[in-house]
């Protein structure tokens, strides 16, 4: 299991004590103040630690903490607590801001069902305007997608009003909301109205940010280049590609009846303050709209988007023609906290700092609570936990630090867990973190490390559920350029094993053609031709070949990056959808990504112009066929005598 969401365990509480006055901790969230609003929250952990001594959730401290961890950017984290902390069961003064929490936590992870549902509880909770306002904005946001109208009539009142903070987003909104329903006019009006209330707007909303993607997504869909590529300046989008999200969630033509002709321009905004926003412009149509954006939610579709500079670009999606191997139609959340959260079970402490004064607290904790409830006690999970993987940080940091004390911790809570009736996947993810951390370390570092790491997984993979092992693995892969390691492959099999009876569609044919990639890489030909016949793949298709299209020859130099756009510094990717003559000739091909929309499109066009595969065959014959995915990166080296677009997988060959 990843570290960043280990962190998050502990002690148990209850909901007897009266609340405080959370007027100081709301002052600590508003100024961003971390380290504040964890002391804050340290003494409520203390004082409603249940006395019977046993865990039981407590909705209070669900928000608090929730609240906590979302200004600290763990959006994870904080959308699980947010979810058990319902705001009929908080203190009036905090169920408008717990709502309103909840919604951008929400949206962030791309829920729009879900983040609709709490705004409007923040609607109905709310005790100030301001938070009435931010309510409104928060529907508007979720209502774009599907209904621009409803979106527009929700925030108007909002715009027409006088100067408020969150006037610039009612602006921004209308002006989204006009463009999307095809009133050019209205919307750049709008733009403008925004971008001069921008600039009085609180910095943590980062207005003039969004309303610049806003504006270069507008100049995108009248196609005026100089007017987008300006604004991306402001943006700090020029140095961005695309993720290999984008390419692996597109939905495929004809699916909830998109044609290939349709596309949908987004903005995208990134950065502090818990920001991350994907926002349709524009459209072919109003209808291509709703798959787009819910194939697409809570991905990051660029390589910077962190959340730690703030950034923005836009971007031009259409449909594959056929599904990615690496789809996948819902996120999972991350179990660990979903089962500590769901018993009741907090942390010591909200801060992870280890600095020795807060190390030694931790500690205290632990021989308290031991002498209390006893060593056996289910109330040292966390804590122990918590000590462990602080000793762990301390650890990395070159301080003297006794291995056995950590596997010490790690045995105790993990049987802890066990005691507790925890699913045993999840204990043994406490025994064994260690061992795995030190292998994805040297994984990370040495590629050749690889099949180490797979090694140490294997047996932890094959006792998770499935979707959980499969979400898990596809991180672990993604970045692996070359061929899987055998190991992995192995892996892959034998998780097949454990697909649920109910996945089916494209998800199904996603994980099928991951289960034929495993088999061809381990010569297993005839399987994988036997899983793809499975899988209900069109016969035209080039993933149903003899073999995977391999690229022959490309002719990209360095006279083909535009000039203008390397004085510029500007750099992004375009990825192309298309077939393959019996020659291994490219036909019919079609742009279904383009970040920064269109900007780089016709140099990528000329140079697709050079390019053969290895003609394709199929029953031993040469035959054509279609879907081949074909990314190429247009990026700037430091060496000015090294700007080539770069073809890729990896830099060597085509996605499909």
């Amino acid at each position: 299991m990843r570290s960043v969401v280990l962190l998050f365990v502990a002690a148990f509480l209850s909901a007897e004590a009266p609340p405080p006055d959370f007027q100081p901790y709301e002052q600590a969230l508003a100024g961003s103040h971390f380290a504040e609003a964890a002391a804050f929250t340290d003494k409520l952990l203390a004082a409603r630690t249940p006395a019977d001594g046993k865990p039981r959730p407590d909705p209070l401290l669900n928000a608090l903490i929730g609240r906590l961890y979302l200004v600290a950017h763990n959006v994870e984290a904080a959308s699980i607590y947010l979810d058990h902390a319902p705001i009929a069961d908080l203190p009036p003064a905090l169920r408008g801001p717990t709502a309103l929490d909840h919604g951008r936590a929400l949206e962030f992870r791309g829920e729009r069902d879900g983040a609709l549902k709490a705004y409007r509880e923040a609607a109905a909770a709310s005790s100030t305007p301001s938070e009435r306002r931010r309510a409104s904005l928060g529907i508007a946001r979720q209502l774009l997608v599907a209904n621009p109208s409803a979106a527009a009539a929700t925030v108007v009142d909002v715009a027409n009003g006088p100067p408020t903070a969150e006037r610039w987003e009612a602006n921004y909104l209308l002006s989204l909301s006009y463009s999307l329903l095809g009133n050019a006019e209205s919307a750049s009006k709008f733009a403008d109205t925004a971008w001069a209330d921008a600039a009085d707007a609180p910095v943590p909303a980062l207005a003039p940010l969004h309303v610049a993607a806003l504006r270069a997504g507008l100049a995108a869909a009248r196609h005026d280049a100089a007017a987008e590529r300006s604004m991306l300046t402001a943006t700090n989008g020029l140095t961005l590609s695309a993720s290999p999200e984008l390419s692996t969630q597109l939905p495929v033509c004809g699916d909830r009846g998109l044609r290939p002709s349709d596309y949908v321009i987004f903005s995208f905004v990134a950065g502090p303050y818990v920001t991350h926003r994907l926002i349709p412009v524009a459209a072919s149509r109003i209808e291509a709209i709703v798959p787009f954006a819910d194939a697409l939610a809570g991905i990051t579709p660029v390589t910077q988007g962190t959340g730690r500079t703030p950034v923005g670009t836009v971007f031009t999606v259409s449909c594959r023609s056929v599904v990615a191997g690496g789809f996948v139609a819902e996120n999972v959340h991350d179990p660990l906290i979903a089962w500590f959260v769901e018993h009741g079970i907090y942390a010591a402490s909200a801060s992870f700092d280890d600095a020795d004064e807060h190390l030694n607290a931790i500690a205290e904790r632990i021989d308290s609570l031991a002498a209390r409830y006893g060593k056996d006690s289910p109330l040292l999970i966390g804590p122990r936990w918590q000590f462990g993987l602080m000793l762990e940080k301390r650890a990395r940091n070159g301080d003297p630090v006794s291995p056995g004390q950590v596997g010490d911790l790690d045995k105790q809570a993990a049987a802890g867990m066990r005691a507790a009736g925890a699913p045993e996947y999840l204990a043994r993810a406490l025994d064994v973190h260690v061992g795995l951390e030190q292998a994805a370390a040297a994984a990370a570092t040495d590629p050749s490390e690889a099949s180490a790491f797979v090694a140490a997984q294997r047996e932890q993979f094959l006792q998770m559920p499935f979707p959980i092992a499969r979400t898990i693995f596809d991180g672990m892969v993604r970045n692996i350029k070359d061929e899987w390691p055998p190991e992995a492959s192995k892996l892959l099999i034998d998780l097949n094993g454990r697909v649920p009876p109910s996945m089916a569609g494209r998800e199904r044919q996603a994980w099928l053609r991951r289960l034929a990639d495993a088999q061809r890489s381990l010569g297993k030909d005839g399987d994988a031709s036997r899983t793809l016949a499975s899988a209900g793949f069109e016969r035209d298709l080039c993933v149903m070949g003899d073999s995977q299209p391999k690229l022959l020859e490309q002719h990209f130099s360095y006279s083909d990056y535009p000039p203008g756009l390397i004085a510029g510094e500007q750099e992004g990717s375009v990825l192309f959808d298309f077939n393959l003559s019996p020659s291994g000739a490219i036909a019919g091909e079609r742009i279904v990504y383009s970040l920064p929309a269109g900007i780089f499109d016709a140099p990528s066009a000329k140079g697709l112009g050079t390019v053969r595969y290895v003609a394709p065959s199929r029953s031993g014959k040469p035959s054509s066929c279609r879907g081949v995915f074909q990314p190429i990166v247009w990026r700037l080296e430091e060496d000015e005598d090294f700007t080539l677009p770069v073809f890729s997988r990896g830099l060597t060959g085509p996605t499909t």
